[in-house]
């Protein structure tokens, strides 16, 4: 063996000549000259010292060493690839732009320290982060006004990552006759004027009630959650939402577990195709994020 170095151009070369059956047409695949593709040959095989090739009559063949190392060579250009599309891959989160739509419960409980770990790790890239409900989310993703949704409605034929679930809840003032109960049936709730989420929840909570074989009198509809609540601490109703609603630490009302339970699952939803760097690597985080939440539970 020479001292000669081995590149890309040769073992490429040395692969489409037995791929393709002849020199003449690795050439037109390469783009190259049959000269050009006869001379990387030719230099591989002195950088190797044996003969890779067998050529009679235009025909060619691997020798028994070009066959021992045709998958070698074809392992070596993939590993090539790959340092390039991680290279590549690095240098796209050195700045870039993430869109996240997110339902507001998650906006607010679940994203901040996913974010910030986020910022620490890729400074350059800025998340722009818009709240919606669970529809609207959807329909931006699909839209392609944001890169990542984080809801749960999953849309036909998209990539759902589950991210985390939480309960419904009953929610009502701490004065409520009901405040003291362990659980809470829809049916308990059936004759009480109600307050309904209309931040993305509301067919849920309306088939909580229709499965318990009641409807709820709505009294208000409202979206934004931090309103709901108030309304709900001033006694003006009750309410079914999602844990994630709940505040810690809550003191003017009581969020009591539903019977029979419903959970929510909130999902990243995304298309892989065309997705940043940037987003790839926040949707990675989502994940990480997720698991680790499943994994406490």
């Amino acid at each position: 063996m020479s001292s000669a170095s081995i590149n890309v151009g040769q073992l490429r070369a040395f692969l489409s000549v037995l791929e393709e059956g002849g020199f003449t047409a690795a050439a037109h695949k390469l783009g190259l000259t049959q000269s050009g593709v006869s001379q990387a040959v030719a230099a591989l095989e002195e950088a190797l010292g044996v003969v890779l090739l067998l050529r009679n009559r235009g025909r060619v063949a691997p020798t028994a060493a070009g066959a021992a190392i045709q998958g070698d060579a074809r392992a070596a250009l993939e590993a090539i690839e790959r340092v390039r599309h991680r290279a590549q891959a690095l240098t796209g989160l050195q700045s870039g732009r993430v869109r996240v739509g997110s339902v507001a419960s998650a906006a607010s409980r679940l994203l901040p320290p996913i974010v910030k770990n986020f910022g620490a790790r890729y400074p350059g890239i800025e998340v722009v982060l818009i709240e919606g409900t669970d529809n609207e989310v959807r329909d931006w993703v699909t839209g392609g006004a944001v890169d990542i949704g984080l809801t749960a409605e999953i849309p036909k034929d998209y990539e759902a990552i589950p991210v985390a679930e939480d309960d419904f809840l009953a929610i009502m003032s701490k004065r409520h006759r009901l405040a003291g109960r362990k659980q809470v049936r829809p049916e308990d709730l059936a004759d009480e004027s109600f307050v309904m989420p209309n931040s993305g929840s509301e067919n849920d909570v309306r088939a909580i009630f229709s499965r318990g074989g009641v409807a709820p009198k709505v009294a208000f509809s409202v979206r934004d959650p931090q309103a709901l609540l108030a309304m709900v601490r001033e006694g003006v109703g009750v309410s079914i939402v999602p844990e994630l609603i709940v505040p810690s630490g809550e003191r003017r009302l009581v969020a009591i577990p539903l019977d029979p339970p419903a959970r929510r699952r909130l999902c990243a939803v995304t298309s892989r195709e065309g997705l940043s760097p940037a987003a790839s690597a926040f949707l990675d985080s989502l994940a990480a994020a997720g698991r680790q939440i499943q994994a406490r539970r």
